[in-house]
């Protein structure tokens, strides 16, 4: 009956022990132990909440960041600029283009100086070209002052180089050099522009340079004219 009694009183603690709840009769270190174990216990979740939450945060920004890129966005004004002055801009293209056609640094024709002789220093350009504009604007004053004012000619406006063209060894080949050049200039007469002006000459399409001929060229024009002086010579004689 003892046995039997000790089993019914551990039954009954058990019951109550389960069922009992914390009072205030409970010392505070337990409930804050009780408290530390729950919030341990529920770590995990808070972390991985916060992560879902971090995550979700990020691609609302990045969905965000995709709209208003793919917005259209509003069209900017172009302004033409002229590609010769560098200056002067336009909203219109047709206007742009009229200006660069009447634009001072639009020079499209020049002088041009071949010299065979440069070393031999017998003849400056730049003294050559200046009596020439002196020339024009002298005859201008005289003939063209009236009626066509304010024009003059200067080295902006009439600009003018020495060509880099094949140079003589001798003194005496200076005609031959001077017809093959005006033949040359005759038979592929290179496109005068702007771009022609500023890089004096040297274009792929012109005899000026690295495109310039050798020596083998003016020989076989001396004997061009030396063969041609006697089939003159023989005529005459038959005539007389």
């Amino acid at each position: 009956s003892q046995k039997n009694g000790t089993r019914e009183e551990s039954k009954i603690a058990s019951e109550n022990h389960s069922t009992v709840k914390p009072t205030s009769s409970v010392p505070d270190d337990v409930t804050i132990e009780s408290t530390v174990v729950r919030s341990e216990i529920n770590a995990p979740n808070t972390v991985a909440a916060m992560k879902s939450k971090s995550t979700n945060q990020n691609l609302n920004r990045a969905n965000t960041l995709s709209k208003a890129a793919s917005k259209p966005k509003p069209k900017k004004i172009l302004k033409w600029q002229c590609d010769f002055c560098k200056k002067a801009r336009f909203e219109v293209y047709d206007d742009a283009v009229e200006h660069e056609k009447r634009c001072d640094a639009n020079i499209d024709w020049c002088m041009i100086h071949f010299d065979s002789g440069k070393h031999f220093k017998l003849h400056k350009t730049t003294e050559i070209l200046s009596n020439i504009r002196k020339y024009l604007n002298a005859y201008y004053d005289s003939e063209y002052a009236t009626s066509h004012p304010n024009c003059s000619f200067s080295v902006k406006n009439m600009p003018g180089f020495a060509a880099a063209i094949p140079q003589q060894d001798n003194t005496k080949d200076c005609g031959v050099y001077m017809l093959e050049n005006a033949e040359r200039m005759m038979r592929c007469t290179p496109v005068i522009d702007n771009e022609f002006v500023k890089r004096k000459g040297m274009i792929t399409k012109s005899f000026f340079g690295k495109n310039g001929y050798d020596k083998s060229a003016i020989e076989k024009k001396r004997d061009n004219i030396l063969q041609l002086i006697q089939t003159l010579r023989r005529a005459e004689t038959e005539i007389d």
